[in-house]
């Protein structure tokens, strides 16, 4: 998911997460079942350092730039991020994502 500031739909999605759930499971029952839920990575592209190395979700490096690295996600999110912090390489893995899909099932 690309933001440029923490919306009302990246918290709705932050909350299905399935890593913040099994956080919060531990030591009670938990409610979900392991596949329930979503792997969310993010680059929200207005956040201070700060809050990269607190929130384990939010990319460290920032939004991928090869092909390669876009291989292993299934959706992307382009939320109200600003398209001018895309750089040229940025918009053309994308072009590349949408355009060349997975098989289905990988």
């Amino acid at each position: 998911m690309v933001q440029a500031d923490p919306s009302w739909e990246y918290r709705y999605l932050r909350g299905l997460d399935r890593q913040d759930s099994r956080d919060a499971a531990r030591g009670k029952a938990a409610e979900k079942t392991a596949d329930q839920g979503i792997d969310l990575h993010v680059v929200l592209q207005n956040a201070d350092l700060k809050h990269s190395g607190q929130d384990r979700a939010v990319l460290p490096g920032g939004f991928p730039v090869q092909k390669e690295s876009l291989s292993q996600y299934d959706v992307i999110v382009l939320g109200d991020a600003n398209p001018q912090a895309l750089e040229p390489s940025m918009i053309q893995c994308l072009a590349d994502f949408v355009e060349q899909p997975k098989p289905a099932g990988h």
